[in-house]
């Protein structure tokens, strides 16, 4: 179907896939290809430079498409916020939506503990190891503990379960009230 006329084509498919994984985005591989075949773009910059019309313009382009390009566009400039779950579960929200986890789970770093003669140990908590950095328009879901330790960053929030979690059949998703995120005191 898609004889490319475009020498970045495979740089510009390889773009639009990160960008896609990145944002969670709704492009499909038909639109990536689409949007490879004839346009190079390697940049976020470059992606939210092209119009809508720009889009129209490209051959076998449809509604379908320009919708997910409309999507992202509306994903990144931070029109429409997308929920980023970096907990170990898929969590669904009170409306019956379900967000599955990303696979990337920040944890807090510590120095090995020593045990004392009780088998007792106190550490400090170290650094957040990675964790995403701050995108427009995308709230991260995260576990208790990082969003505790990660007092600056208003971007993290933590779900609220339904009976903490209990209630729930086997490979279902956690049902949740919604997310919370606690008021830091100085």
């Amino acid at each position: 179907m898609f004889e490319s006329q475009n020498p970045q084509y495979e740089t510009t498919r390889q773009f639009l896939f990160a960008l896609n994984e990145r944002y969670r985005g709704p492009l499909t591989l038909r639109t990536v290809n689409i949007v490879a075949h004839s346009l190079t773009i390697t940049s976020d910059e470059a992606f939210l430079r092209q119009t809508e019309k720009d889009w129209s313009k490209l051959e076998h382009m449809g509604k379908k498409e320009l919708k997910q390009l409309s999507e992202m566009r509306e994903i990144m400039t931070g029109a429409r916020q997308v929920f980023i779950n970096c907990t170990a579960n898929a969590l669904r929200f009170p409306d019956g939506t379900v967000v599955h986890p990303t696979g990337h789970r920040p944890h807090i770093t510590h120095q090995p503990p020593e045990f004392d003669h009780t088998y007792c140990a106190v550490v400090a908590p170290g650094e957040i190891a990675d964790c995403p950095a701050p995108r427009k328009g995308c709230i991260y879901i995260v576990d208790r503990d990082i969003l505790l330790a990660s007092k600056l960053r208003d971007d993290f929030f933590t779900p609220d379960y339904v009976d903490e979690g209990r209630k729930r059949r086997r490979g279902t998703a956690f049902p949740i009230h919604g997310l919370i995120q606690y008021q830091h005191l100085a």
